[in-house]
Formats: structure tokens, C-alpha cells, sequence
């Protein structure tokens, strides 16, 4: 490696993304529910502490069963009306419910044809009392380096003395295909290099979980900020961590530039974590 290389290659080393903290505002919420009138009312009170958590001023607009809810009309009211958050839940206006294999197909397309972030609750049949305010929010993500949007939803759902965790989780499946690529090339020491890399990708997010650390210090001293970084199975492991820290809300992104369908990890996470608010950006 030449000189020029070298100086190269310390100095990205050295380059560091830091969290940049922006207020964001939810006091426009739109509740989309399948039901009757008097179940939708029960409904929004079960989820009152979630909104209460997401503004001190909502002004709410839910539609229920009684207006015209078809998929169509539902989206142009969100052009119209602009909503900054929209809540509503797994396979709504479906008979398929009792299956855990999919969203529903409004869900589906509420995810992409929207700019809103989405908050997927439980279903209203299972809820039997008032949800808890995110007392355990997860941030979960293969790329959280620099996503201060998903930082800064977390951080605006969070109560009073709550925990942030934040997890990136590189896949190791992945990880572990370039390394036996490496074995194959002679003039690569493979430990040295599988030993860089892994320290390499895991340090950038650490690094950057640090300046999110020391921003909340100063803006909200009550939140606790705690790095989550290793390699791992993406799905089994963010399971895993979800269950560990007892998380009441998961906030994760689900917007993929470079297709018409759901962001890589979403869906999988989507359909598994089926009883715990997710906040899908």
C-alpha cells in the first residue's frame, strides 16, 4: 500500500457522522380503523397513551367503519388532509386475521403510497386494556449510522425516565460470505482481515450511538441512550433484543428507494412482532 493510500485510509477511519437532533411534531394524527363506532372509541382510548406519548395536543381524525373506506378513497383523504402520523393496525378491513403471514394488503400499500410514518398497533380484539406509553423504545436497523430520523422519532415517543435502545445489527450471514471469499485469495491475510472489517463495521455505528448519547445528555437528561452493535442473524437477533428489553415500541424504517415494496427488513419484523406497537417510518 502506498503512502497516499495509507493517509487515505486514516483519514475515513477518522471521519465520524454525528446525530443531528430536529423536533418532530405528531400533533396531526389520522386513526384508521375497520370498526363500529362505539368499538372505535374503545380502541382509541386502549392506544391514548401512545398518542399522549406522540403530542400534548393531538388533534385526532379517525375514520371507522360506518365511512367509505376503500384503499382508494382512504389515500386521496390522506393527500387532502396531510396527517404527520397515521395509526391503525395489521389486516385492516380483512377477514384475515387470525394468520400471522401477512400486513393486509391496506397496510401494504399504506406503507409505500404514503409519506406519513405509520404506527401498527396490536389489533383492537386483543387489546384488553389501555397500552402502556413507550417506556422501552427499540431502534432497530442494519444502517444506523447518520438515520437521525429514526433517532429523532424515538426520541419524540419516548416518556418521561425512558430507555432508547439502539441496535444495529450487521448480518453475519453476509459478513461471513465475504471472509470465505477472502480465504481464497492468497495475498490476504484472512484473521487480520476478518478481525479489521468486523471492528471496522461495528465501530462506525458505535461511534455514532455516542454522539446520540451526548446530544440527549443536553437536550433531555431524563432519556437513557443505550448501544446495541454487534453481528447477528438480522431477524432472530432483533427478536431476541426486542424481548430482552421488554420494548413497548419499535420504531424501524420500512421505505425501500429502489423498489415498490417494503424496506428489506420491515416486512419480516412486521409480521413477527405482532404485539407490540410498531412505529414504521
Amino acid at each position: 500500500m502506498s503512502n497516499l493510500d495509507q493517509f487515505e485510509s486514516t483519514f475515513n477511519s477518522a471521519v465520524k457522522q454525528n446525530y443531528t437532533y430536529t423536533p418532530i411534531n405528531c400533533d396531526s394524527i389520522l386513526i384508521l380503523t375497520d370498526l363500529e363506532e362505539q368499538d372505535a372509541q374503545t380502541y382509541i382510548q386502549n392506544i391514548t397513551p401512545l398518542i399522549q406519548a406522540l403530542s400534548d395536543n393531538p388533534n385526532i381524525t379517525a375514520l371507522h367503519k360506518s365511512h367509505n373506506q376503500s384503499l382508494a378513497n382512504i389515500i386521496d383523504h390522506i393527500k387532502e388532509t396531510k396527517p404527520q402520523i397515521i395509526i391503525t393496525y395489521r389486516n385492516l378491513n380483512s377477514n384475515v386475521t387470525t394468520f400471522p403471514y401477512t400486513l393486509g394488503a391496506y397496510l401494504d400499500v399504506l406503507t409505500q403510497a404514503t409519506t406519513q410514518p405509520i404506527l401498527v398497533t396490536p389489533r383492537p380484539q386483543s387489546i384488553t386494556a389501555p397500552l402502556p406509553a413507550p417506556q422501552n423504545t427499540l431502534v432497530i436497523t442494519n444502517h444506523l449510522t447518520g438515520d437521525d430520523r429514526l433517532v429523532n422519532y424515538a426520541i419524540t415517543a419516548a416518556t418521561k425516565n425512558a430507555n432508547i435502545f439502539l441496535a444495529h445489527i450487521e448480518d453475519d450471514s453476509v459478513f461471513k460470505q465475504y471472509i470465505n471469499t477472502i480465504k481464497k485469495i492468497p495475498t490476504i491475510d484472512t484473521e487480520e482481515a476478518q478481525n479489521t472489517i468486523s471492528n471496522q463495521l461495528l465501530k462506525e455505528p458505535s461511534q455514532y450511538i455516542q454522539s446520540c448519547q451526548q446530544t440527549l445528555n443536553q437536550i433531555n437528561p431524563n432519556i437513557t441512550c443505550h448501544p446495541i452493535v454487534k453481528l447477528g442473524h438480522t431477524v432472530d437477533t432483533f427478536l431476541q433484543i426486542a424481548k430482552e428489553h421488554q420494548a413497548n415500541l419499535i420504531v424501524m424504517n420500512t421505505k425501500d428507494q429502489d423498489q415498490l415494496a417494503m424496506h428489506g427488513l420491515a416486512y419480516p419484523l412486521a409480521i413477527a412482532l405482532r404485539n407490540i406497537p410498531l412505529l414504521m417510518l
